[in-house]
């Protein structure tokens, strides 16, 4: 790495300190009980048994990964019924699987945005 950008860096991280918004991580000792209140386990399904159990069940008679994005070679049987068993249960004509929040409000915006739509959003309405 040349002096400068090594300089540049650590330049940034000194401000980045400064401004009380460097970031570091820690290992939380093997003796301590903490409460996770950061974490999207909203409903506590991460050690819940049965999903457990269901993960295992899926990698056994499934296949594991889409090798690609959905739309080129990802999209299988089980996520068309997957996508018709939420309609069914949201009592809606049709629902459309995303890979993750982020990626549907993409998807919403641009389309939204094709048509000149315009759209007013809370500057806090995610990180």
């Amino acid at each position: 790495m040349s002096e400068l950008l090594n300089h540049q860096l650590e330049q940034y991280i000194l401000e980045r300190k400064h401004q009380g918004l460097y970031r570091s991580r820690c290992l939380p000792s093997s003796t301590q009980t903490l409460l996770d209140f950061s974490s999207n386990d909203y409903l506590s399904l991460t050690n819940d048994i049965e999903i457990k159990l269901a993960y295992q069940t899926g990698f056994a008679d499934y296949p594991v990964g889409a090798g690609g994005s959905m739309v080129l070679c990802g999209y299988h049987p089980t996520h068309r019924q997957l996508e018709q068993d939420f309609a069914k249960a949201l009592l809606v004509d049709d629902c459309l699987l995303f890979s993750s929040g982020y990626v549907a409000n993409l998807a919403v915006v641009g389309l939204l945005s094709q048509f000149g739509a315009r759209l007013l959003i809370d500057k806090a309405v995610h990180a």
